[in-house]
């Protein structure tokens, strides 16, 4: 081995592009742009509670549909995936964080028992559908709320209780 293989070369970086370009200030383009997408956000977010409360009639027909047909149960199971992943990626962006926490863990539990169901499993999915239903129906926006943390709790201790 050569000698100067075994030393490494650390080189800073002068800052010069840096001083070049100098500090990036938004344009009054990007703030008005800023302001015309946060209006848009603020008006959907009137109308969220309507949204919400259709997904959530979705996610509770697929719900039981899956609970009573055994012998289509992965195609159920793959609709309550697809509804629940929906309300992830809106319920934090329209105020309901408890929303998105909720359904994020209804996901990773139904990724990791697909194709291996268990009765247990049903119950589980159940479990998180009714907690949806207890937010909506409650309005709760606060994911720091004692309440909104009894409710994880909760839902943690059943996927622990059945060890998946």
């Amino acid at each position: 081995m050569a000698e100067n293989e075994d030393k490494a070369e650390i080189i800073k970086p002068s800052g010069a592009l840096k001083a070049k370009v100098g500090p990036i200030q938004p344009s009054a383009e990007d703030l008005r742009a800023i302001k015309k997408a946060e209006a848009v956000i603020a008006n959907l977010a009137e109308k969220y509670l309507d949204v919400v409360e259709q997904d959530l009639a979705n996610i509770q027909a697929a719900a039981a549909k899956f609970k009573a047909d055994a012998a289509n149960r992965d195609q159920h199971l793959h609709r309550i995936f697809l509804v629940a992943h929906d309300m992830k990626g809106q319920g934090g962006s329209f105020g309901y964080p408890l929303i998105t926490t909720i359904c994020h863990q209804l996901c990773r539990f139904i990724e990791r028992v697909e194709g291996n169901l268990e009765d247990s499993d049903v119950e589980v999915v159940s479990i998180h559908v009714d907690a949806l239903q207890v937010v909506i129906r409650d309005k709760m926006t606060q994911a720091d709320s004692d309440q909104a943390k009894a409710l994880l709790k909760g839902l943690k201790l059943v996927i622990e209780k059945i060890g998946k």
